[in-house]
């Protein structure tokens, strides 16, 4: 097989990878920030969770189930001390 050949097909598949995962990374920060008719804590819990799993691609999936802990924790601290104040 020619070097060059193989060089370039595996620098083309990891460009399309490298485009897909900066898109899906994007894709699930954008869709936490659109929903407005939530309360704000379900919008921070979402934000949390599509960070947790993009930790969890990175760390192939060690640190994901420590991530989604912590945003239950501060989901249910934000339900019970912070939505409170915020809506009046």
């Amino acid at each position: 097989m020619n070097t060059l050949t193989r060089s370039w097909s595996g620098r083309a598949i990891a460009l399309v990878l490298t485009v897909s995962l900066v898109g899906f990374m994007l894709a699930a920060s954008l869709s936490a920030e659109e929903e407005n008719d939530s309360s704000y804590c379900e919008r921070a819990a979402l934000k949390c969770v599509s960070d947790a799993i993009i930790s969890g691609i990175f760390s192939q999936g060690a640190t994901l189930p420590i991530f989604l802990g912590f945003c239950l924790i501060g989901y249910g601290f934000c339900e019970k001390y912070v939505e409170k104040y915020i809506q009046g």
